[in-house]
């Protein structure tokens, strides 16, 4: 059954062959585009941040009067974050280390400048990890209070830019941590 479809399939190829090639290219477009696509989806959306227990990561965000999620104010920030100050370290890529201090296998405790500001090197990430933004990944993470430190979103509470993510601590429910930002007012 297969042999006289195939024949009768190769007939119709050398009567219509522009046809014939019109359909090949669609299929062969068509194909490259969905598998380029689904190809990005799994890599940026699908695929988990590369960080132990990925499931337990969390994104604060705050509500608006309309309904909507919005990241969070620098400001809300501060207020919810428990955690005592220190300086400021700064953590950096593996791509910056390589391309930028030549992969020197004694940059921890070297200072860099960012802006107007020195920074200590306290580690140097993974390769292949790119944080929450696998295509424009950060050469170097310091900080949220850094924001301040640069002018960036002080004093602004309606400036909902700040994509926070955490990791819920062990014995509390997500309920619990909700309830928690509505008391706070966040």
């Amino acid at each position: 059954m297969a042999f006289p479809l195939l024949r009768d399939s190769v007939r119709l190829i050398r009567r219509n062959p522009v046809l014939s090639l019109v359909a090949i290219l669609s299929l062969a477009i068509g194909i490259t585009i969905n598998a380029t696509a689904f190809s990005l989806i799994d890599g940026l959306v699908l695929r988990p941040l590369p960080v132990a227990d990925p499931a337990g990561l969390i994104v604060i965000r705050t509500v608006s009067t309309s309904g909507g999620a919005d990241g969070v104010s620098f400001d809300d920030f501060r207020d919810v974050q428990e955690s005592a100050k220190t300086s400021a370290p700064a953590l950096i890529s593996h791509r910056y280390w390589q391309r930028k201090l030549a992969g020197d296998p004694h940059v921890i405790g070297r200072s860099i400048r960012l802006n107007t500001r020195a920074w200590t090197i306290v580690g140097v990430l993974p390769e292949h990890f790119g944080g929450t933004q696998p295509l424009l990944p950060p050469a170097i993470w310091v900080p949220i209070d850094a924001f301040v430190a640069n002018g960036r979103s002080a004093g602004t509470r309606g400036d909902r830019s700040v994509v926070v993510l955490g990791r819920l601590a062990s014995g509390v429910t997500m309920s619990h941590a909700n309830a928690e930002l509505r008391r706070r007012r966040i």
